[in-house]
């Protein structure tokens, strides 16, 4: 809108959040600010449009042919010729890291890779994945210091980057054997795969999955690749664990977007691990506003009482007082069902109730129902709904609950909207 009444109008008296991403936030709380920032807006918008239609005017009369030029004339057949060159390399360099993951006879599936909008299957949801090693700055730091060659340091590097190939090849080969078998569309592309790094555009069903089965397979890896190094660095014994964001967006979310929030995941999985254990967070992206992972906590996953639904990390192996990605799978499935169905369309209301201000009492009537009318889900209805209990800065204890990432998890997988 360039109109100033009719846009304050939308941003404080439609009742819809509004964020524009180049003012200030409080802009967006304050009429008086907005209108200095939408005023200057229009004045500028104004002199762009003054000064453009007369340098349009100038050139007209100097005989300057104005619109766009002709394709056929314009475009030289060294263009074109640069043009496929650069295809024929970004073409390359997919086919490479896919080969890297599924193997050297792998079917021509270039093309289809590089359109992520074919990712999608029942649903529109596909996943952006970001892996990353635990613990390197010790190990690098205990080699370094009795490797005065640098020879093991170059043996270590080499075994971490194959064991990490290797990690992504054993989880393709998982997830995909049946398409990679049979030379069918591969809803996979590899973006990043070397030293300690994974990161992949993947179908959002199979996510889950995928990265499950590759750091189970990474640990595998690390622990046996490192075996004879380890006998000199104990800090290598047990191999490495690593740890992952997933990022669950729609096909045509920016991938720079979805990439640095899963990296932003990875780094809070680490900290919950505090670089130990291998474990993953992850987070569906329900809408266009561009945030960082902080922000989505307070606005989408914290309700006024200050209690939080943001329940991972979720480990690959037992740690107390956490879920394992097992278990989330697991809670995921048991909702796939006709009573599951009835479970969930409660669960939103409850979870709705939880975030509206002062919506605690309602929420606690709503989940008195829940446990009363799904007599066949009690189990899962308490599951969902039970919470851990979490220390903010300030001393407070709030409550964790899991029921928003089953139920975003659910949809992921097994919705159907095509």
């Amino acid at each position: 809108s360039r109109d100033l009444g009719f846009a304050s109008e939308l941003v404080f008296k439609s009742g819809v959040r509004f964020s524009i991403l180049n003012l200030p936030p409080e802009a967006m709380t304050d009429p008086l600010l907005f209108g200095v920032y939408f005023g200057m807006a229009m004045r500028e918008a104004q002199l762009i449009s003054e000064r453009t239609t007369a340098a349009l005017a100038a050139l007209k009369a100097k005989g300057v042919k104005l619109g766009r030029p002709d394709a056929a004339t314009s475009i030289t057949p060294e263009m074109t010729a640069a043009a496929t060159e650069a295809r024929k390399r970004k073409a390359a360099d997919t086919y490479s890291l896919l080969k890297k993951v599924i193997g050297e006879e792998m079917p021509d599936m270039v093309q289809i890779t590089n359109r992520v909008d074919s990712f999608t299957d029942a649903n529109d949801w596909i996943a952006v994945i970001h892996a990353d090693g635990n613990g390197l700055g010790q190990i690098v730091r205990a080699i370094s210091e009795n490797d005065p060659s640098g020879r093991d340091f170059h043996t270590f590097s080499s075994l971490l980057n194959q064991s990490t190939i290797d990690a992504a090849k054993s989880a393709a080969g998982i997830v995909f054997g049946n398409v990679i078998k049979n030379g069918t569309d591969l809803p996979f592309r590899p973006v990043v795969l070397g030293g300690d790094d994974l990161t992949v555009i993947i179908r959002g069903s199979l996510a889950m999955s995928f990265i499950q089965n590759y750091l189970e397979a990474f640990e595998k890896f690390t622990k046996e690749n490192f075996e004879v190094l380890a006998k000199k660095y104990a800090v290598l014994k047990n191999g490495l664990t690593a740890c992952a964001g997933i990022t669950y967006v729609k096909s045509s979310f920016p991938y720079y977007y979805a990439y640095n929030l899963a990296e932003e995941l990875c780094a809070a999985a680490k900290k919950d691990s505090n670089r130990e254990k291998s474990c993953i967070m992850f987070h569906k992206v329900q809408d266009s506003f561009v945030e960082s992972y902080e922000d989505i906590t307070k606005r989408e996953l914290t309700t006024p009482e200050r209690h939080s639904f943001k329940y991972g990390a979720y480990y690959l192996n037992d740690t107390p007082d956490r879920w394992t990605i097992d278990n989330l799978i697991e809670r995921v499935t048991k909702l796939d069902s006709k009573d599951g169905n009835a479970l969930k369309s409660d669960i939103r209301q409850w979870l709705s109730a939880m975030m509206e201000p002062n919506g605690l009492g309602k929420a606690n009537q709503i989940l008195d129902r829940i446990k009363e009318v799904n007599t066949s889900m009690k189990n899962e209805a308490e599951t969902l709904t039970s919470w851990r209990t979490f220390t903010d800065q300030k001393g407070s204890k709030h409550n964790i609950y899991p029921a928003y990432d089953v139920l975003s998890l659910h949809s992921i997988i097994y919705q159907q909207t095509k």
